[in-house]
């Protein structure tokens, strides 16, 4: 938010930290970073478009300008932020494909909600390149 005004931004200061310790996990591709980035980027782009009336609009009325990601974890896409044993034993692979050096898997929670992870074969081993609304 900028002092005095109604207008807000996003702040990505820490996206590169964020996107660091997820690639420190060995377990997401050289490419998982770049779609980190597209996603905040088109919503950077997005706010930048509003104008003055649209952040007083949403001041006045108590809300903002929605993402994919609002009100819920980003890993699952879901609204679960209890994952016990029990969960994560239930989630489900209820679609996988593969096409030479890529694949997806769709997963699906005890809820019956779904998340697309997209896959990349590096090095012999199947790395994380995509997942929910880092596409």
């Amino acid at each position: 938010m900028f002092r005095g005004s109604t207008r807000f931004f996003l702040d990505t200061t820490s996206l590169h930290a964020f996107t660091e310790e997820l690639m420190n996990s060995q377990q997401f591709s050289p490419q998982f970073p770049n779609a980190v980035a597209r996603y905040y980027t088109k919503y950077q782009k997005e706010f930048e478009a509003l104008t003055q009336k649209d952040f007083d609009e949403y001041a006045r009325d108590g809300r903002g300008p929605l993402m994919d990601v609002e009100d819920m974890d980003i890993y699952f896409c879901a609204q679960e932020y209890e994952y016990t044993p029990k969960f994560i034993d239930s989630l489900k692979v209820s679609k996988f494909t593969v096409n030479g050096d890529t694949a997806t898997a769709v997963i699906e929670s005890p809820y019956k909600w779904q998340t697309t992870f997209h896959f990349t074969k590096v090095k012999g081993q199947w790395l994380i390149s995509g997942y929910c609304v880092y596409q």
